[in-house]
């Protein structure tokens, strides 16, 4: 099955990397329009090895399953510089994006607190994307 995995996503690729671009671009320009400071942006593609562990550890069997129900083979971080930010962003990505998810790490947390605060968005391009810009 790896080897069935590596081609698939070989053939996948290209589309894997136009989405991560893409996305960047709106997130980007999202925030501009806002004003809202942020520390920074970073983007990838979730790498074959990471994909095909990620995919023993769920069970999948099948290679057409891997990017069915792994969701986070594009991932973009947005790392802000005040808390306070936090939700302002998370609107930009609903208003930008078709939600399928959200984690929200902030709940319950106390904002003295050493660490990190998060909010996780498990999403894809909405239905109404043209292509790229």
């Amino acid at each position: 099955m790896k080897e069935d995995i590596k081609r698939l996503y070989e053939y996948k690729l290209s589309k894997f990397e136009k989405t991560k671009d893409e996305a960047f671009f709106i997130l980007e320009s999202s925030l501009e329009e806002t004003g809202i400071k942020i520390h920074s942006i970073h983007s990838r593609v979730k790498k074959i090895n990471s994909l095909i562990k990620k995919a023993e550890g769920l069970e999948i069997s099948n290679e057409n399953e891997v990017f069915e129900k792994i969701y986070d083979i594009v991932g973009l971080r947005i790392i802000c510089l005040f808390v306070s930010d936090i939700m302002e962003i998370g609107q930009i990505i609903k208003e930008n994006f078709q939600i399928m998810y959200e984690d929200n790490k902030l709940s319950g947390s106390e904002i003295s607190s050493f660490g990190y605060f998060s909010v996780h968005f498990y999403c894809k391009l909405k239905q109404e994307f043209k292509g790229p810009r």
